[in-house]
């Protein structure tokens, strides 16, 4: 695919999408595959991750302490993204409740399962 042009950041890109790549953009979620080719390229990014709707209130104000405290970007750069990764199972309710009030986008990604504690253990005979 090819990279978007840089636009300002109260334009979006528009992008093709196939079966493997669908986008939700009423939600600004996207698949991981195509997080690279939606928006300009931004010089910095913020992420945090959000596993369970049990974390919403926790990443509401991570994300209210860092838009505060973030130093004011020059008129010609774009400021930092602010990016929430969610996994699947955390619920639509949640994920409008971040965007876009507190991010500038979702993305949604795969959990990464914990090893189990008997894989880890080695015996030493």
């Amino acid at each position: 695919p090819k990279m978007a042009s840089p636009t300002s950041p109260k334009e979006k890109s528009t992008t093709n999408s196939n079966d493997d790549n669908e986008i939700n953009n009423t939600n600004n979620i996207e698949k991981t595959s195509n997080a690279a080719y939606l928006f300009p390229p931004r010089a910095n990014a913020i992420a945090t991750l959000v596993t369970t709707d049990d974390f919403l209130p926790g990443a509401q104000t991570l994300l209210y302490s860092i838009k505060k405290t973030l130093t004011p970007t020059p008129k010609k750069e774009y400021p930092p993204e602010i990016i929430v990764l969610v996994t699947p199972n955390v619920s639509s309710s949640t994920r409008n409740a971040l965007y876009p009030a507190f991010c500038t986008r979702i993305i949604q990604v795969e959990p990464i399962p914990s090893p189990s504690s008997s894989q880890t253990e080695t015996s030493d005979g």
